[in-house]
């Protein structure tokens, strides 16, 4: 979404084309604000969209985007300012693009300063409200105020008042739209297409949440703050993409009804109904952006901690449990094999003269065997088998509920595939072989972990000793 610094971004024939298209929904989108989102006094819009569309324009295209912003909002505002101005229209129209202008530089050069990769966590919220979207909305909307005051648009009594309500409405814009573009051009880049239940719990707790609030207009105003959970349930199971669009729509639901009925926003006068509902707003938003930004956080946690847990319990060359895995399911199954008064077998495999054949060949074809092994091991195993590679050449092989006979019959098929296995590595043929020590272990004997494991140890010496290439039991 971010261009990598602002000027430097080529304006070649694709990208003009594209500024115009993004100047042409600028420029309805102020329309449809003003038309179907504002209120009086001032005719100012509850949501000004255009700051968002400003922002993400100028994060992706540079300051390129910036006459395209000026142009768009001049275009926009020029009718609205000619029918209410009979003097200088022009004049207050410019200065008002140019503010917009400036606002959309300044909250992306805020955004490539202190979220140079977009809203990731859920500590990016507050650099994102307070240093992006209401520093560059205070700066544009101090512009716009004095502009609209000395062009006779408000009088100086409310002065206060309608500067508070530009910062809050082109805020909006922003709270809304960055964060949605971003969820849906990351949907786009990795090929997410949203499922069909998804969908279906995107729209149901849209149809949930309009539904509420048109009972909030029309019949109990406490209905209004049940969309809040609602959203909030959403943020935590939904994906993001999904969260942002319900929360557009339902905004922009409640928008559009408030702009010909306060309902349950309405207060002693227009001024605080106004302020009252785009606090509203502004808190909902700000609440729902933060829970799914801190289900994020918690999901990467979660994904983080699991990663640790399987590279601190894995071997990283074969993929097999690592000894430190190994060891507690052999003792869990000791105990299990206790309750159940059931047999089990542990096999302990060296491949031949892996030392001598490391030094002969190289470490790089003394991996790839290794690797071939283990996955001539997993093809060889039952489901509930378990294979680890225990450090070096040794592997273990745990055969829960497993008596001698078949076990060792396991094992010896493994080994004799292994005497045909072929490994081809840059034009060289080589063959290995393995050795096998084999244990039974049997219920209510006195064993450890450590003792068994001596024993088939042992067994496994007592094969190297006879020749290797065969199964000591």
């Amino acid at each position: 979404m971010h261009a990598a610094s602002g000027s430097i971004v080529p304006l070649t024939g694709r990208n003009f084309l594209y500024l115009l298209i993004a100047s042409g929904i600028y420029f309805l989108s102020a329309r449809f604000a003003v038309l179907l989102f504002s209120l009086e006094p001032g005719n100012i819009a509850l949501i000004w969209l255009p700051s968002g569309i400003g922002l993400l324009m100028v994060l992706r295209f540079g300051y390129w985007a910036v006459p395209f912003v000026v142009a768009a909002s001049f275009i926009a505002n020029s009718a609205g300012m000619a029918a209410v101005l009979t003097e200088h229209a022009w004049l207050h129209t410019s200065i008002a693009a140019l503010s917009n202008g400036v606002e959309s530089t300044l909250a992306a050069a805020l955004m490539r300063r202190f979220l140079p990769e977009g809203l990731q966590s859920f500590q990016d919220i507050f650099p994102f409200v307070f240093g992006v979207c209401l520093v560059s909305t205070a700066a544009n909307s101090t512009i716009l105020f004095v502009n609209l005051v000395s062009a006779g648009f408000f009088s100086i009594e409310s002065s206060w008042m309608v500067w508070l309500i530009l910062i809050v409405t082109n805020s909006l814009g922003m709270l809304l739209l960055v964060p949605l573009a971003q969820s849906l051009l990351q949907a786009w880049t990795n090929r997410r297409a949203m499922s069909l239940g998804e969908a279906s719990r995107c729209t149901g707790l849209f149809i949930m949440c309009t539904g509420m609030t048109w009972l909030a207009f029309d019949m109990f105003a406490g209905f209004i703050f049940l969309i809040l959970p609602a959203l909030m349930f959403l943020a935590v199971q939904g994906r993001k993409e999904s969260v942002y669009i319900t929360l557009v729509a339902t905004v922009g639901f409640t928008v559009a009804l408030a702009a010909s009925d306060y309902g349950p926003f309405l207060l002693s006068t227009a001024e605080w109904s106004r302020l009252y509902l785009l606090t509203y707003l502004y808190t909902l938003i700000v609440l729902v952006l933060g829970t799914e930004l801190y289900q994020r956080d918690l999901l990467s946690e979660v994904q983080a901690r699991q990663s640790w847990q399987y590279r601190a319990h894995h071997d990283a060359l074969t993929t097999l449990g690592n000894r430190s895995l190994f060891i507690p399911l052999l003792e869990n199954e000791m105990k299990r094999a206790e309750r159940m008064n059931r047999a089990f077998a542990l096999a302990l495999i060296d491949i031949d003269h892996f030392k001598g054949f490391n030094d002969s060949f190289g470490h790089a074809l003394g991996d790839k065997v290794l690797r071939e092994f283990a996955q001539l091991i997993r093809k060889n195993l039952r489901d509930i088998d378990v294979a680890a590679r225990m450090g070096g050449d040794e592997f273990a092989i745990l055969f829960p509920e497993t008596p001698m006979s078949e076990a060792r019959h396991a094992v010896e098929r493994l080994r004799k595939q292994v005497e045909k296995l072929t490994i081809k590595y840059h034009g060289r043929t080589v063959n290995f072989t393995i050795s096998s020590g084999l244990a039974e272990f049997i219920p209510h004997e006195a064993h450890t972990s450590d003792a068994i494991l001596g024993r088939v140890d042992q067994l496994l010496y007592e094969a190297k000793r006879q020749g290797r290439n065969q199964v000591q039991a």
